[in-house]
């Protein structure tokens, strides 16, 4: 992911890179007619899978959990309420009503799952391609969500990766892997290796329960997918997690995820380079089986993270899509498979900022350095947490206290 890097104007070895797509990424491709909002530097995109809007009820619970985005609707969901609400939808075709707040097309959900490369090494290209083809030529972006037939090597990845993510017929992509609650992820069965070590190619050893179930994961997934599309389109990555059970194996509130992880997965998703955040809002397993668990009251804490992190990222979206700032920062702990510390920097308005969280177990602490060049300031403010730290002789340090902890530091 090295394309498109230019010398920061007055730090030498600092090299500057655009958000992934770049300004304007989406009016160049031709994707700019019906709302600009998608290269809007102001707005990141914080969706919700396969919703249904019925009710102005529905539309203030969603807002005040921070969403503005719906990835999928249900084909009698209200157009027209989205609409002047001020929310966006990307849905499976023309909807009754739809308008300006239908910003692009979902083609398909998971065809590498539906055609893996091993199974059917044409079949899901085909497949897609027409149905890229069946939308109306509109200005409206295609999305498309992938699984595990991208990821894993079992499923057909290298060459079905380069098949689905190299293409023409999407202008945006993200995947699903969930690390917290598939337990496919950590256990052996059905493989002599589980998913997890899968993805890592680690064909020796499986993940264990408590190395899968880190927020880390998720955005070495968005890593992962950057690194596969970027040299050939740089086209924008989202994030995906779910907010509760999506397993019928999830019997328990303890197969849920928690709160806690759920903001984990969701930093590192945009430390890892994600240009949107994609919540799985439905629960199949369990005791708190739901398709709307962002507004159904046993789901309130994980709704109160979900409203704290997204007003956070919304906050911060100016800074989110613009440059990333290449050699910038080091951290003293550098990130292992199951250790470190997770960074990505960001130049915003002259201002660089450092977003980092921890890769380690949840009760493990890390106190790291972080080196910046030596004069370019002499506070890290510690955005959200009313606190700064010096900075000394172009260093600072810090106390990541678990392994969810996540810190942001603005360089003044």
């Amino acid at each position: 992911m090295q394309m498109g890097l230019v010398p920061h104007p007055t730090l030498s070895g600092v090299l500057l890179q655009a958000a992934d797509g770049g300004p304007n990424y989406y009016a160049n491709k031709g994707y700019h007619v019906t709302s600009p909002v998608l290269d809007d530097p102001d707005f990141f995109p914080i969706a919700v899978w396969f919703e249904s809007v019925l009710s102005q009820g529905d539309i203030d619970k969603d807002k005040d959990t921070g969403l503005n985005t719906y990835l999928e609707l249900t084909t009698n969901s209200d157009m027209p309420l989205i609409r002047s609400n001020g929310m966006y939808a990307l849905t499976g075709g023309p909807f009754t009503g739809y308008g300006s707040e239908t910003i692009g097309y979902l083609l398909t959900d998971e065809p590498d799952m539906q055609y893996p490369y091993t199974w059917n090494p044409d079949g899901g290209y085909t497949f897609v391609q027409g149905l890229a083809d069946s939308m109306p030529d509109d200005g409206r972006i295609r999305f498309v969500n992938y699984g595990k037939g991208i990821l894993l090597p079992t499923w057909g990845r290298p060459l079905g990766t380069d098949v689905y993510l190299n293409t023409n017929f999407q202008q945006t992509v993200s995947a699903d892997f969930y690390w917290y609650t598939d337990q496919d992820i950590w256990s052996a069965a059905p493989s002599p290796w589980n998913q997890g070590g899968q993805f890592y190619d680690m064909l020796n050893r499986n993940l264990t329960e408590d190395e899968a179930k880190r927020g880390c994961r998720y955005g070495d997934v968005v890593r992962f997918i950057r690194e596969y599309i970027y040299p050939y389109r740089g086209q924008p990555v989202w994030g995906f997690v779910e907010n509760g059970g999506p397993f019928s194996s999830n019997t328990t509130l303890a197969d849920y995820i928690t709160p806690e992880g759920m903001q984990s997965a969701v930093w590192h998703m945009v430390i890892g380079g994600a240009r949107g955040i994609i919540y799985f809002n439905h629960t199949f397993g369990g005791p708190n089986q739901d398709q709307h668990n962002f507004r159904n009251a046993a789901y309130a804490d994980i709704q109160l993270a979900a409203k704290e992190i997204n007003g956070q990222i919304q906050s911060l979206a100016a800074v989110l899509n613009d440059n990333f700032a290449i050699n910038f920062a080091s951290v003293s702990l550098e990130p292992e498979l199951t250790t470190g510390i997770d960074h990505m920097v960001k130049y915003h308005n002259d201002k660089f900022y450092i977003f980092a969280s921890s890769r380690e177990s949840d009760a493990t602490g890390l106190v790291p350095v972080f080196t910046i060049p030596n004069g370019v300031g002499t506070t890290a403010t510690v955005l959200f947490e009313s606190r700064t730290i010096p900075i000394v002789a172009g260093s600072f340090t810090d106390t990541f206290a678990n392994g969810y902890t996540t810190h942001i530091y603005r360089i003044d």
